[in-house]
């Protein structure tokens, strides 16, 4: 951003229809933003989402909104920004990107990681169904880690705590019906993707009916920079 404050709507244009949202996008806050432009209103707008949520401290419940680029006389309001990609791919490299440096960086090419199976966490297993929001089952993924969990950590249900608080960690989604066992303390080799075609769905469930799903801008985002496994072996 070039500007010290950025101004949120609901609706691209500034109608009595676009609300505008509390709060201000700060300046420095890196957006990830669709490629899609309308104009109204004598402004070019785009729908943006944080690349660290929140995109609005004053509502962290606003996922996403429109924004405008420029002003009416093309004065720059938002510049693009590089990816700062790896050199080389590893779970250590991989992890702190952010989802859209992860998709940007590696589009939906295979990539192989390597790394260990930590003990589960209570809780985790599944979300009451399989499609189609496999993505965003936070509860249903299998995390891989950096450091090898020590004894004392396999031992314990939900392992020792703080172990691994210095560890890379990625999580790992399967797609239905692929889930192969995994046993905690496994050392595995992972070939998996970014941006898989399933993203487009990432949204909200309905209500009664779970399976009829919105995609939502903010968790399409989220969900192309998960990683998605081709195959995965346990070695020794």
């Amino acid at each position: 951003m070039l500007v010290t404050e950025l101004i949120v709507r609901s609706q691209p244009g500034t109608g009595t229809d676009s609300e505008i949202y509390p709060g201000v996008v700060d300046m420095g806050t890196r957006l990830w933003m669709s490629a899609e432009a309308v104009a109204a209103s004598g402004y070019e707008w785009h729908l943006a989402v944080a690349e660290q949520p929140p995109l609005l401290a004053e509502d962290p419940t606003v996922g996403s909104g429109w924004v405008a680029i420029a002003s009416r006389e093309g004065e720059p309001w938002i510049r693009a920004a590089e990816a700062d990609c790896p050199g080389a791919v590893s779970l250590e490299a991989i992890a702190p990107l952010s989802p859209a440096e992860r998709f940007l960086c590696f589009g939906g090419d295979s990539i192989q990681v390597t790394g260990w199976v930590p003990p589960p966490f209570p809780g985790s297993g599944g979300c009451g169904g399989e499609e189609p929001g496999w993505l965003l089952c936070f509860l249903a993924v299998t995390p891989i880690v950096s450091i090898q969990p020590p004894a004392e950590a396999l031992a314990q249900p939900g392992g020792a705590p703080g172990w691994d608080a210095s560890a890379a960690r990625i999580d790992l989604h399967f797609p239905p019906p692929q889930r192969p066992p995994l046993q905690a303390g496994d050392h595995v080799v992972v070939i998996g993707h970014f941006d898989d075609p399933a993203s487009a769905m990432c949204g909200t469930p309905g209500f009664p009916d779970a399976t009829e799903i919105t995609p939502h801008p903010a968790l399409i985002y989220q969900c192309r920079g998960e990683f998605v496994v081709e195959s995965v072996r346990a070695e020794p």
